[in-house]
């Protein structure tokens, strides 16, 4: 899934207890704890406005556990924990491999002596959008009444 940048998904604020609000310590600056976002891929900004910074792609990483931090004045800090859960969508095709790679089909060969060639596919998104789905020959492929095809479930 690729997110449109800058996208605001939520506004972080520091609540400062009264005894800080007798001092008049207030809280100066919000970060994004590094260790939470090693790619970097989210901002926030210093009213607390947390937004998409860089692409996100499921299949790369589903789940961030980001840990926010607010910094007063003085250097006391405060953390909060924001869990973001991406959706999968239609992103990928299915990649297709054989076994053995590559199939070989020498001429002039019994048909009983030809090794089978199996088609296998993968695909990293998720259901409705990845597997099981299903392999079909063109009708149009010109060798097809040459070759024995048999789908497995």
């Amino acid at each position: 899934m690729r997110a449109i940048l800058s996208v605001s998904l939520l506004y972080l604020r520091a609540n400062i207890s009264r005894r800080c609000q007798q001092s008049s310590v207030a809280f100066r600056d919000f970060r994004i704890a590094r260790e939470s976002d090693p790619k970097r891929q989210f901002s926030i900004s210093q009213g607390g406005e947390l937004t998409v910074a860089q692409p996100l792609d499921r299949e790369d990483i589903p789940y961030y556990n980001l840990r926010i931090e607010a910094f007063d004045e003085v250097g006391n800090v405060g953390s909060q924990r924001i869990e973001i859960y991406l959706i999968d969508v239609n992103d990928n095709a299915p990649d297709l491999y054989t076994v053995p790679d590559p199939c070989i089909f020498m001429e002039n060969t019994d048909p009983g002596q030809i090794p089978p060639c199996e088609i296998f596919g993968k695909d990293p998104d998720t259901r409705p959008n990845g597997p099981p789905f299903t392999m079909r020959v063109d009708p149009s492929y010109p060798f097809l009444k040459l070759v024995s095809i048999v789908f497995d479930p």
